[in-house]
C-alpha cells in the first residue's frame, strides 16, 4: 500500500516492466548525445584548451626553413661581392702594369746595348778605313791592371773611352782570373745582331788616368776593337771623356 502511494504521489518511479522501457530509456539518452554534438557549427573553431602550456604550444609558431632573405640582407650581399669584383679587378691591373713596366724596361735596356753596338762597330770601322793612324787617337790611353791593389805586378793595358757603353769591359787574357776575383754575378751584353749575351763580372784594380782604384768589369774572350785590351764606360769613368794632359819635361821629336 505505502509503495503504491509513493507513486500515486510522484515520488517513486515505477519499475522497468521488461526490456524495451530500457531500450526506450537508451535511444533517449543516445538522442540527447547526439544533439549535444551537433548543436556545434559545421566549421567552427574547436575550444582551445584551458592549460596554459598546451595555449603556449598552439600559440608558438615554427619558422619555415629556406625563407627568402629581406631585401636588406640581399642588397648588402650584392655589394658586398660587387666590393670583391672590384679588388680583384684592382689586383689584376696592378700586376699587369708592373708586368708591361719590366717588360718595357728589359726592351730599353736592350736597345741601349745594342746602340752601343753599332756605335762600337761603327768606329771600329772609321778606324780601319783611316789605318788605323787617326779616329780613336784622342780617346786611347795608357794604363795598369791587377786583380788586387797589393798586387806588385801591374799588367800594362791599352784603354779605350767609349762614352757609349754603360760597363767597362776587359779581354779576357789580360788577367788570370778565378773564382777568387769572380763576384759570382754576371751582366748581359750585346752580342752580334744585338742578341744580348751574358759575361761574368769580376773585380779587379785599374790605374788610369780617367780612374784608380778597385771596380767590377766584364770579362770577355774578345772587343771589337783590334788592340785595344779595356773599354773603358761610364761606369767608372762618368762624364769624362779623355784623360787629363801629362806634362813631360824631355820632348821627344815627332811628339
Amino acid at each position: 500500500m505505502v509503495m503504491t502511494a509513493l507513486e500515486e504521489e510522484g515520488l517513486l518511479q515505477p519499475p522497468f516492466s521488461d526490456s524495451s522501457d530500457l531500450l526506450q530509456k537508451q535511444e533517449l539518452v543516445d538522442g540527447q548525445t547526439v544533439k549535444a554534438a551537433t548543436s556545434v557549427p559545421v566549421g567552427a573553431a574547436p575550444e582551445r584548451p584551458s592549460v596554459p602550456d598546451e595555449q603556449d604550444a598552439l600559440s608558438r609558431q615554427t619558422p619555415l626553413t629556406g625563407e627568402s632573405l629581406s631585401p636588406t640582407s640581399s642588397a648588402a650581399g650584392m655589394e658586398n661581392a660587387r666590393l670583391r669584383l672590384r679588388l680583384a679587378r684592382m689586383k689584376y691591373e696592378a700586376e699587369e702594369k708592373s708586368r708591361l713596366q719590366q717588360i718595357e724596361l728589359e726592351i730599353r735596356r736592350c736597345e741601349i746595348e745594342a746602340e752601343t753596338k753599332l756605335k762600337l762597330r761603327r768606329m771600329e770601322l772609321e778606324y780601319q778605313a783611316r789605318g788605323g793612324k787617326r779616329g780613336f787617337g784622342p780617346f786611347m790611353s795608357e794604363g795598369h791592371v791587377s786583380l788586387t791593389e797589393s798586387c806588385e805586378k801591374l799588367t800594362p793595358v791599352k784603354i779605350l773611352r767609349d762614352t757609349g757603353a754603360s760597363q767597362t769591359l776587359i779581354l779576357q787574357k789580360v788577367l788570370p782570373f778565378d773564382d777568387l776575383s769572380s763576384t759570382g754575378s754576371s751582366v748581359l751584353l750585346a752580342g752580334v745582331n744585338a742578341v744580348p749575351v751574358s759575361r761574368p763580372l769580376h773585380r779587379i784594380y785599374l790605374r788610369s788616368g780617367l780612374f784608380t782604384g778597385s771596380c767590377e768589369v766584364a770579362v770577355c774572350p774578345s772587343l771589337p776593337v783590334e788592340g785595344v785590351a779595356l773599354l773603358l764606360g761610364n761606369d767608372l769613368a762618368g762624364g769624362a771623356v779623355i784623360p787629363p794632359p801629362v806634362v813631360k819635361e824631355n820632348i821627344a821629336p815627332g811628339e
